[in-house]
């Protein structure tokens, strides 16, 4: 899983799948700023806009660093 911290196989410690605290606050920090579109291209259909992730540097950069 993204984001988990592997322990050396030597240190007898159990690798933690958890996500972070800062792991979620980065993915909703992400996922506030997608759009989403209700019935687009067709009806039923919800259509998710990452163009206000791209246009901000910071919201960009996020899950780079995750």
């Amino acid at each position: 899983m993204a984001g988990a911290q592997p322990h050396s196989a030597n240190s007898g410690e159990v690798m933690s799948l958890t996500p972070s605290h800062a792991q979620l606050d980065a993915a909703r920090f992400i996922k506030e700023r997608v759009r989403t579109v209700q019935d687009w291209p067709q009806p039923g259909v919800q259509f998710h806009d990452i163009t206000p992730v791209l246009q901000d540097r910071r919201a960009l950069r996020t899950p780079i660093d995750l």
